[in-house]
């Protein structure tokens, strides 16, 4: 009886043992994860802030083209007058 005893004692101290590791390298993992959803944050931060310039961007060069057909438009026009 006291073998039994030893080995299950043996036993549970080995699952304690697993246990720890396992929730260890759980920590490690989740910290690990953690700072990269940070960084991966702090990126689409930036996508979003380009995208915003880029988008400014193509709106300011559409406002020019049509800038530019009108004036080309009056040109025509009082040429042709």
């Amino acid at each position: 009886m006291q073998e039994r005893s030893k080995e299950l004692r043996a036993s549970i101290e080995q699952t304690h043992v697993k246990v720890d590791n396992a929730e260890r390298q759980y920590a490690e993992k989740k910290e690990e994860l953690d700072a990269f959803t940070i960084q991966l944050d702090a990126k689409k931060a930036d996508v979003k802030k380009l995208q915003d310039i880029i988008m400014g961007l193509l709106n300011e060069i559409s406002l020019k083209r049509q800038q530019h057909e009108r004036t080309k438009a009056r040109i025509e026009t009082s040429m042709d007058a």
